[in-house]
């Protein structure tokens, strides 16, 4: 069986043209038309599923003032406020970066929306939790922890 042939590289958003083996036309054929799913689509899919499940009713609870009991001994509610502004920012950092992958937004042109919904979001929530924690803890005289 002959190896399989393929053309000049098509323009941009037209299909690609594959010929077959054997006689008939070429068809067209899209590399993205593919029903089936790959592993990196489930993965994603499950780290989209995970984020929402664990972070989300967290984060939600913290905004809302709600926390466990430790939790709300060691914060107040203005840090707990904080870190659920932190998580779900997180949350949305996280579910947009991998939602992007089973919709096909790897172009360039969406290369400033993927970093700042990836790595700047994620920075961005870190920090709000950190500075609102070092303000509070500056507020309350509350030494930070050092090792002895």
């Amino acid at each position: 069986m002959p190896p399989t042939v393929l053309r000049a590289l098509p323009e941009r958003g037209s299909p690609s043209v594959r010929e077959l083996p054997g006689p008939g036309p070429a068809v067209p054929h899209r590399a993205c038309d593919d029903d089936a799913m790959t592993s990196a689509d489930v993965f994603a899919w499950a780290w989209i599923l995970g984020w929402t499940l664990l972070v989300l009713p967290l984060s939600c609870a913290l905004v809302r003032g709600r926390a466990p009991a430790w939790a709300r001994r060691r914060a107040t509610p203005r840090m707990l406020r904080a870190r659920g502004i932190g998580g779900l920012v997180l949350w949305g950092s996280a579910v947009t970066s991998s939602a992007f992958q089973p919709a096909g937004v790897f172009a360039d042109d969406w290369f400033v929306l993927r970093i700042l919904a990836g790595p700047a979001a994620a920075l961005a929530a870190v920090l709000l939790v950190v500075v609102t924690d070092a303000s509070e803890r500056r507020r309350r005289r509350v030494p930070f922890a050092t090792s002895q």
